[in-house]
């Protein structure tokens, strides 16, 4: 019972509010509006350049000009995109004003129109490269049962001749497509290596 009483639920923040460092603050939630100045390819890693499009002010007033437009954001994008995503991760680094000054931005957040974390646009998916990889090895695989059906039966029959076990199509292997490849490796349907 004593412990029930002295475990209280902590119904309370244990922050306060807190006062702006400076007049001239851009808070957390603000954006900093910049349009890509390259292409992204998410295949590899890399750095990346955007241009600011517009001036931004002081949080609090809105008077101080902090960033104008024409400053340029440097970041880094991350290339460890899994299948189906659409977006790639980035990161602000510095921001480079007109004047050549600087300002370290920690890895700030990159945010689509949307206000989304990541950037996103046109995505090539590969798919023409990964239906062709699905069909080379497919082929493979057909290539390879059938120089392994081959080999086990011991036939020596010519090319296109009909085998002791006969598929539907009546050839050993089933198809031209299977034994093109079959001849690939140097085993055609009806022929012992």
């Amino acid at each position: 019972m004593t412990a029930a009483a002295d475990h209280r639920p902590d119904d309370y923040l244990r922050s306060v509010r807190s006062a702006p460092v400076s007049r001239f603050e851009v808070k957390a939630g603000w954006e900093i509006p910049a349009v890509l100045e390259q292409a992204l390819n998410s295949d590899l890693p890399g750095e990346l350049k955007a241009l600011v499009t517009s001036n931004v002010y002081d949080t609090a007033t809105g008077v101080y000009l902090l960033v104008p437009q024409g400053a340029r954001l440097t970041g880094q994008y991350d290339s460890r995109v899994s299948f189906g995503q659409d977006g790639v991760q980035v990161a602000w680094n510095r921001i480079i004003f007109p004047d050549a000054s600087t300002i370290d931005l920690n890895g700030m957040v990159g945010l689509d129109a949307h206000g989304n974390a990541g950037l996103r646009d046109q995505v090539d998916r590969h798919y023409r490269r990964l239906l062709g990889f699905s069909v080379l090895t497919s082929m493979f695989t057909a290539a390879f049962a059938v120089s392994q059906q081959c080999a086990a039966t011991g036939d020596r029959k010519s090319p296109g001749r009909p085998c002791h076990r006969r598929s539907p199509s009546g050839f050993c292997g089933g198809s031209l497509l299977v034994r093109r490849a079959a001849a690939g490796l140097g085993c055609l349907p009806g022929k012992a290596t």
